[in-house]
């Protein structure tokens, strides 16, 4: 769950168009467990967003939330 919530991630397989468009990300709504950035990487998630959960931003990283 945290890993289609708070990252970005490569599309493998998800969401895929007739085409092959891959244009579309899907994400939870919400935080349950503790989770803590890697450094020097970059999140972005998508709100609204209910974080039940301490989340933690390592040195280098950042979080942007849509």
């Amino acid at each position: 769950m945290l890993t289609k919530l708070i990252i970005l991630k490569t599309l493998s397989g998800d969401l895929v168009g007739s085409g092959g468009e891959q244009i579309f990300v899907e994400t939870d709504n919400k935080v349950n467990a503790d989770f803590t950035t890697l450094n020097n990487n970059n999140y972005l998630g998508v709100l609204p967003l209910t974080i039940d959960a301490t989340l933690t931003v390592s040195s280098g990283s950042s979080i942007s939330f849509l």
